[in-house]
């Protein structure tokens, strides 16, 4: 558990958050097809795996899959809410790491629903990014 326990309100809304470093990243495609990227973030005692999301779509036409820019967007403000102009910069660089609020800080299990600049605070919240994309897809 982290001994600094922080929270981030970000539009309103108030995330619980825990500061780490991202240790690597991967972007490339998983092994069910899907391109995909990750950021490997460790902290006090812990670590996770921060993104997850699908940066492409299944084009029927094609009959494969296709680069969606929903994905693009997504590494750009990665990257953007990191603060560097490269993906290869993003391993060293430390920030907030959000979950759903909770008074205990204790995030075993929670799936990180965004991150945060340390210094500037700036955030992004995946999945109000992907409602800009895909407003009738994301569930609430």
């Amino acid at each position: 558990m982290n001994a600094l326990k922080v929270n981030v309100v970000h539009e309103g809304v108030t995330y619980s958050a825990d500061v780490m470093t991202i240790e690597s990243t991967r972007l490339g495609i998983e092994d069910h097809g899907i391109m995909s990227a990750m950021l490997h973030c460790k902290g006090d005692g812990g670590g996770t795996g921060v993104g997850g999301y699908g940066l492409d779509q299944f084009d029927k036409a094609k009959g494969r899959r296709v680069g969606h820019a929903f994905g693009l967007e997504w590494l750009m403000q990665v990257m953007a809410t990191v603060g560097v102009d490269r993906w290869e910069q993003l391993p060293g660089s430390r920030v907030l790491v959000l979950y759903p609020h909770s008074e205990s800080h204790i995030h075993l299990g929670q799936i990180a629903v965004g991150i945060a600049n340390v210094d500037t605070g700036k955030a992004l919240i995946f999945k109000d990014l992907a409602e800009e994309w895909f407003p009738a897809e994301v569930p609430s």
